[in-house]
């Protein structure tokens, strides 16, 4: 017969161990991730590409630059805000309650407040509301596909962790860890900790921006020394180099870069793929070789006919018929 903790260790652990919840990092605000999609050194250009077309008076070009300008930036921010609140989507999986053990008497308490060393019962279709020893078990399968993959349940008879489900049997587990300490827990700060990486299709980019920029520095500059040798007039001369520079910038490069990654990030997203930087398409594109495990994974482990080859039409009666039977 377990007691489980008395109250006063209940106090001891929730002040040491704090509550049982898996805690988001504070996301940077929204409009913090507009801005920052303006850092890259091609945008820098058409910024300045056209601020110089609206003191020159082309309304129109500039117009058009910015109309680039913001479509860039918005695509990227709406993936980078879904993906800055991806860590929502663990929150939800956790146990709402928890059945446990206190000072020698079953009760029900919210899962937030379990702590380590708490008893916890559990009994099919209960959500585990954190990582613990099992300490006695009837027939104890529990579904662990959230951590594994696997979509059919495994017999438990050592351990069991935190938004995995108990599919049959009985069980009473003394409690090892909670919140950011659970497997659970460790995933989330392993997605809300990830480093950004820089992409060879980001890298191929900054690089041609800055060959960019530097061939629009010096061929101003050479047309601008050039009419100053001719003894051009300065006003003349300074508006037609910047004029000269302004055409030189590829307006149109982020566009059509934009347009290509966010019809990509479509597509996956229709497959619920979740992608938080627009460059990541290319370097997935890249990829030639996954390694992967595949029920539960790549596949949904149900069974389908695609295709039935009969002698007549009552044979193919029959097999639906069975086939009706066999996997309703």
């Amino acid at each position: 017969m377990y007691n489980g903790l008395t109250l006063n260790q209940v106090h001891k652990n929730l002040k040491r161990f704090g509550f049982n919840e898996i805690k988001q990092q504070k996301s940077r605000p929204p409009i913090i991730l507009f801005f920052e999609q303006f850092k890259s050194p091609l945008v820098l250009i058409l910024i300045f590409a056209c601020l110089l077309s609206v003191f020159l008076g082309e309304t129109i070009e500039a117009y058009a630059i910015l109309a680039i300008l913001f479509l860039n930036a918005f695509i990227g921010f709406a993936q980078e805000y879904r993906a800055e609140n991806a860590i929502e989507a663990l929150q939800k999986i956790t146990a709402p309650q928890a059945r446990v053990i206190r000072d020698g008497k079953k009760i029900m308490i919210p899962a937030t407040h379990v702590v380590p060393e708490d008893l916890l019962l559990l009994e099919q279709g209960e959500i585990i509301a954190a990582d613990g020893k099992i300490k006695s078990f009837s027939r104890l399968q529990v579904n662990e596909a959230i951590l594994t993959g696997e979509s059919f349940p495994v017999d438990k008879t050592d351990n069991v962790f935190m938004g995995t489900i108990v599919t049959a049997g009985t069980a009473a587990v003394e409690v090892t860890a909670t919140g950011m300490q659970t497997e659970l827990g460790k995933i989330a700060h392993m997605i809300t900790t990830a480093q950004t990486t820089t992409t060879p299709l980001i890298i191929q980019l900054n690089r041609v921006s800055k060959i960019l920029l530097f061939l629009c520095v010096a061929i101003v500059g050479a047309v601008a020394f050039i009419g100053y040798l001719q003894s051009r007039p300065l006003v003349e001369l300074f508006v037609f180099s910047i004029s000269l520079g302004v055409a030189a910038v590829p307006e149109g490069l982020p566009a059509i870069v934009t347009v290509a990654l966010a019809i990509g990030v479509q597509r996956l997203a229709k497959q619920n793929a979740l992608i938080r930087k627009l460059p990541s398409v290319e370097t997935l594109g890249s990829v030639t070789t996954i390694c992967t495990d595949k029920t539960g994974t790549l596949t949904t482990g149900l069974m389908q006919v695609r295709q039935l080859w009969t002698k007549d039409e009552y044979q193919l009666l029959l097999c639906c018929q069975l086939l009706r039977f066999r996997f309703r």
